[in-house]
């Protein structure tokens, strides 16, 4: 009986510009662990050009923030870097001094994607991306832009922009922002964040932008499950409050979502509330758990 033929490793015989493209779509971690395979995998994880840091999967801050600096350290300062993914969702230990340094860091690698996901809004932007010339798309979320009256703009590339998750202390900020934007071409998301509505004075349709509001998400998979009570407090006194919600009006009227109104005797609320006989006394304490010794 012959013996079979061991396994043949396809993937190490593809060629280095190959094997880099297959490397960017995974975390820069777990394409640095590719380096031990052996010494021809060692060098090439160092020249993908895609970097993405998750300080979740590492066990400490001080691990997250020595493998950062190691990797931009060890690469090669002319390779082009088309996309920095940057995810720090640890508050107990969020340095913005860190945050930065990484940030300018890949500003000076000829950077067209970046993508900073922050867990609180106490970062505030080094003033040097602001001149970037070479963003093409540009996602923030968790950012403060306290001070950009004395910051030049100049994006002359950026084409998509994300500020769903910045927040601005001034309003007329956004359009100063949007100022250095001369060739937008996607839709900016922005976050409602500003005490009072901005007044924005731009080239740019109405409908380029959007302000996003923050609303409930209900995860059901039929929305015919979907109950809503016109009133919270079990009191026959809400029962007529009316639901105002315009992006689910439509649903109501349409019976996709009914919407259920509690009867006078179905009220625990009353317990409390009212002076009842004792028959009713008794119904309502049944329906709130109540046990009559």
């Amino acid at each position: 009986m012959s013996r079979s033929n061991p396994t043949k490793d396809r993937i190490s015989s593809l060629p280095d510009p190959i094997i880099c493209h297959i490397l960017s779509f995974l975390p820069t971690k777990n394409s640095a662990a590719t380096s031990i395979l052996s010494k021809r995998w060692k060098p090439i994880w160092l020249s993908v050009s895609t970097l993405d840091f998750d300080d979740e999967t590492f066990p400490n801050y001080d691990s997250f923030r020595l493998f950062v600096l190691t990797v931009f350290l060890t690469r090669d300062i002319s390779l082009p870097l088309h996309s920095f993914h940057l995810k720090c969702t640890k508050a107990s230990y969020l340095h913005s001094e860190d945050i930065n340094r990484f940030v300018q860091a890949a500003t000076k690698r000829i950077i067209e994607n970046l993508n900073l996901r922050m867990v609180s809004f106490r970062l505030e932007l080094p003033r040097s991306i602001f001149s970037c010339q070479t963003l093409v798309v540009l996602h923030l979320y968790g950012i403060s832009l306290n001070d950009v009256s004395r910051v030049v703009v100049d994006f002359p590339c950026l084409k998509i922009l994300d500020l769903s998750g910045v927040i601005f202390k001034h309003a007329e900020y956004l359009p100063k922002l949007l100022s250095g934007c001369p060739i937008l071409e996607a839709k900016v998301m922005v976050h409602k964040s500003f005490t009072y509505a901005p007044c924005i004075n731009t080239s740019q349709p109405s409908d380029f932008f959007h302000f996003e509001q923050k609303c409930v998400r209900i995860h059901c998979d039929s929305q015919s499950a979907i109950h809503l009570a016109n009133h919270q407090v079990y009191h026959e006194r809400t029962k007529h409050i009316d639901i105002r919600l315009h992006f689910v009006r439509d649903m109501i009227e349409s019976k996709e979502i009914v919407v259920e109104k509690v009867a006078s005797e179905e009220n625990p609320a009353d317990v409390f509330t009212k002076s009842l006989p004792r028959s009713r006394f008794k119904h309502c304490l049944d329906l709130i758990k109540f046990v009559e010794e």
